[in-house]
């Protein structure tokens, strides 16, 4: 561009141009990735017949699992992005959707545990006031894993078997001596989650096994006993982030101020997520002052094992550790703010616990209620509920982003909850409420209150995340939440504005909340 600047030459023509040619690449290349997926996933337009199974009940699901190997979809929100990676025409898909396995409740052992099903979504996870007394952290840590959308379909069991150094969830259960339950049709396996993963994406886990339930133990109240909970993370973004460095700890001091007791786990550092057993055996018996705390961090750098990438180097990593563990010991030397006291800020998202009358073990005809109209799907059980709405119903107010659950602009309400559609599979939507942007507007066609407020806030640019903003924003109204625009801002986290036109968004989702909440009152007055 210099050099035509120099010759006095009109570069805008060839910049056009340079953008038609960009924009020529980009629709090949989504169209080539449009047709694999159409022909390897299925997509009720041809292709191979993917093998998609979604029994109803757990003796079904073992059943089968003795008889053939599956890959197993509980959320999706991982094997969706893997999805070009599989031979659809040849590998064994079974949903886990239909499975009454997202149960949280005390046993009424002796000591009492805490336990999780391991269907239940980190959204559940993170609002369930179970978790948030007895296992803050596990709340804090399922509180931060992607954006909302995502937390309202990734489960504990998908993030446990997923095996990733960086799991969130894992790191917290790793610090709270977390057990998991496999089963089969023939035996029932007790497993320390730290022996179950052996490496990035690998477990112990059979192939006729389940991930049942996840057990962690409640340790005896004791009015003498001061116990501080902790959980930090660090990323190059605020939300929606894979960690550079994750920390979660649970340590138990006596009123003289030293360590009964200390456990702690750090994610992205190590092949698995590594249990500081040096440090924590450092410190049990110690006073805590800060010749202990210093100690600690020394100990804590040596033991830990990161490596660096695109995302940061090894000795930053043991940095972050290093700072996250002095922030542990000065809070509970302090008596800096709970974390227990910090989680109940967290909205409870009220999230259904669905049970389908599905009964047969292969999809076939998915029942599906969209705005209100109910549609029969009798194509691939694998195909996209992104894909279903914008080609088979032409609802193309969805729109279709990164595909990977990044984004936010494919968002749309499932059973009232938002989700991203990219990430959703048919075959787990039978008997199920959908809405799209095109559902929020007014029977008339006119806009509705979510949609008057960003007009009115100016909240529209390119206009492209703008749906997947209204339905987010259209789910606050209708659960008439209270939030400040810090709070906002975490609820609006798994959406991306490519404008960043952010400031004007929240003003339209205060705009709304605003004259929800008042409404409301003003009812409630007469």
């Amino acid at each position: 561009m210099a050099l035509l600047a120099k010759l006095n030459l009109d570069f805008k023509p060839l910049l056009f141009l340079l953008l038609v040619c960009n924009q020529i690449t980009t629709n090949i290349s989504v169209a080539n990735r449009r047709f694999y997926l159409l022909q390897s996933a299925g997509g009720g337009h041809g292709g191979y017949t993917m093998n998609y199974q979604c029994p109803s009940t757990l003796k079904q699901c073992l059943e089968s699992l003795s008889r053939n190997n599956f890959i197993l979809i509980a959320g999706g929100t991982d094997l969706f992005i893997k999805l070009e990676d599989l031979d659809s025409s040849k590998d064994k898909f079974m949903d886990l959707s239909n499975l009454s396995l997202n149960e949280i409740k005390i046993t009424d052992t002796v000591p009492p545990r805490l336990i999780i099903g391991s269907t239940a979504n980190m959204g559940q996870i993170a609002s369930n006031p179970l978790v948030q007394k007895h296992a803050p952290i596990l709340a804090r840590a399922c509180s931060e894993t992607g954006g909302p959308q995502v937390r309202n379909r990734a489960t504990l069991g998908g993030n446990i078997g997923n095996a990733s150094p960086a799991a969130d969830a894992v790191c917290a259960l790793t610090a709270l001596k977390a057990t998991v339950n496999v089963q089969s049709s023939t035996a029932i396996r007790e497993i320390p989650l730290g022996e179950f993963i052996t490496g990035p994406g690998k477990t112990v886990l059979k192939p006729e096994e389940l991930i049942t339930w996840i057990n962690i133990p409640i340790p005896q109240e004791n009015p003498e006993v001061k116990t501080i909970h902790s959980w930090y993370k660090m990323g190059n973004r605020k939300a929606a982030i894979i960690s550079l460095a994750a920390f979660a700890a649970r340590l138990s001091l006596d009123q003289d101020n030293r360590i009964l007791s200390s456990s702690t786990a750090l994610a992205s550092v190590g092949p698995t997520c590594v249990k500081a057993l040096k440090t924590d055996a450092f410190l049990t018996g110690k006073e805590l002052d800060d010749q202990t705390i210093q100690q600690a961090r020394e100990i804590l750098k040596q033991e830990i094992s990161p490596i660096s990438d695109f995302r940061g180097s090894a000795d930053y990593r043991k940095h972050i550790c290093s700072s996250f563990l002095k922030k542990h010991l000065h809070q509970s030397n302090f008596g800096g703010k709970h974390l227990l006291e910090t989680i109940n800020t967290i909205p409870n998202l009220k999230t259904k616990l669905v049970s389908q009358n599905q009964t047969s073990d292969q999809v076939q005809t998915i029942q599906i209620v969209i705005n209100g109209v109910e549609h029969n799907h009798t194509g691939e059980p694998g195909q996209r509920l992104l894909d279903y709405l914008r080609e088979d119903l032409h609802l193309t107010g969805t729109k279709n982003g990164c595909k990977e659950g990044e984004c936010g602009a494919c968002t749309v309400l499932l059973d009232g909850i938002p989700v991203n559609s990219c990430l959703v599979p048919m075959g787990s939507l039978n008997n199920r409420q959908i809405t799209t942007i095109e559902g929020i507007t007014n029977p008339d066609g006119s806009m509705g209150k979510v949609q008057e407020a960003y007009v009115e806030k100016g909240a529209v640019q390119c206009g492209f995340c703008t749906p997947g903003f209204e339905i987010v924003t259209e789910f606050l109204r209708q659960n008439k939440l209270e939030l400040s625009r810090e709070e906002i801002k975490r609820e609006l986290s798994g959406n991306l504005c490519r404008c960043t036109g952010y400031k004007h968004i929240i003003d339209a989702v205060e705009k709304v909340l605003s004259t929800t909440n008042n409404s409301a009152r003003e009812e409630n007055n007469e």
